[in-house]
């Protein structure tokens, strides 16, 4: 069993929980906003990362500037993060002990059989004001539909993704 604090309503997170749930794990989802955090609790899933990627860097105050986490130690980051859960690098996975904040380090990488691409952490809506500019993107292959051909760099497979229904992206040479 997977606990897994997201921001409720954010497609990024509730596309990481498909993901896990596609592999094969049982993913119980939690508000990561409404969770009564402490600074020894919520220091527990950063383990010897530096404190600058603790934070979301889509987060209002990290993109206005207002927090610069570069410049901050971690007794100074959870406060802010206590103060502000936006702050907070998302999500929060939880299994067996092991803990993580984000979606490329262990345990999420173990529990997905395969690195995460990149993208996997990026920001899902379009370019806005407190949005990142990543995008999920999914090449499109012409293969038949009874095909089920692994992705490559992942563990999972082109009906697996055709499942979490990711928009591909339409290559220049791509009818419309």
């Amino acid at each position: 069993m997977i606990v897994f604090y997201q921001k409720p309503g954010c497609q990024t997170n509730g596309r990481q929980k498909r993901m896990l749930e596609i592999a094969g794990h049982t993913v119980i989802a939690k508000n990561l906003l409404a969770e009564p955090w402490t600074a020894d609790g919520l220091r527990r899933f950063f383990g010897a990362t530096p404190v600058a990627t603790w934070f979301n860097p889509a987060a209002p105050r990290v993109k206005s500037g207002d927090v610069i986490p570069a410049t901050l130690d971690a007794a100074a980051a959870l406060a802010l993060m206590l103060d502000d859960p936006l702050l907070i690098r998302r999500p929060l996975v939880e299994m067996e002990g092991q803990r993580c904040a984000g979606f490329d380090r262990e345990p999420v990488m173990s529990l997905l059989g395969n690195p995460v691409d990149q993208e996997a952490e990026g920001c899902s809506r379009p370019v806005g004001p407190f949005c990142t500019t990543h995008r999920f993107v999914i090449q499109r292959h012409r293969i038949s539909a009874e095909e089920d051909l692994p992705v490559a760099g992942t563990s999972l497979t082109l009906q697996g993704l055709a499942r979490l229904q990711i928009p591909a992206k339409r290559s220049r040479s791509t009818p419309r």
